[in-house]
């Protein structure tokens, strides 16, 4: 991983590959630090199919240091987003992981405090979104272990809240504070994030 100037000038070398690094590698800087997210498979590890899997890392920009701050590896992630200092990402289950009925999880991590939270898992999650201090996700209809719909997972003091129980197909961010919704049966449904109104 390099850095330069917008300007095309100091490229530095911040981290070093392995050798083992996917396509799949990608970082998401911190807004508000030095500090970036990144998914690499750095490490070789192989699930027990022999895939390469990627694990969740830190690296501080201005002290070249990296954390993993995901110990179980896993066969995809996707970074989501930041909000301060935790950063949160979706990621999907090794094959053995996944055969106990967990194939994906949204994970938060404080990177102040190194606090790893689980905020949600599910077979499979259709969208998901940070949104100031809360997970949004959405639930299939074929997910039968949880409520299909739209639901607010706050990072504060982790309470989940169901705020649209419809079989849902789209899911649009059309002002800062309004989502509007795509829904079965041709319905469109907009919702104000800072009262959770629906109209």
């Amino acid at each position: 991983i390099y850095s330069r100037y917008v300007d095309g000038t100091q490229e530095t070398l911040l981290l070093p590959g392995t050798g083992t690094e996917q396509s799949d590698t990608h970082l998401l800087p911190n807004p508000k630090s030095s500090v970036v997210a990144l998914v690499s498979s750095r490490d070789g590890l192989r699930n027990e199919s022999g895939s390469m899997t990627s694990s969740v890392y830190l690296l501080d920009t201005t002290t070249k240091q990296v954390e993993k701050i995901d110990t179980s590896s896993s066969e995809r992630v996707r970074l989501i987003g930041w909000d301060g200092d935790t950063v949160v990402f979706v990621k999907t289950a090794t094959n053995q992981l996944a055969d106990k009925g967990s194939i994906q999880t949204i994970v938060a991590y404080d990177a102040a405090k190194k606090e790893v939270h689980e905020v949600a898992t599910a077979s499979n999650f259709t969208d998901v979104r940070l949104i100031k201090d809360a997970v949004y996700y959405v639930l299939p209809a074929s997910d039968g272990s949880q409520s299909k719909g739209l639901t607010k997972a706050s990072l504060n003091n982790n309470e989940k809240k169901v705020l649209l129980a419809k079989n849902i197909w789209a899911v649009y961010r059309i002002t800062n504070d309004t989502l509007q919704i795509s829904a079965e049966g041709d319905e469109w449904y907009e919702i104000t994030l800072e009262n959770g109104s629906i109209k």
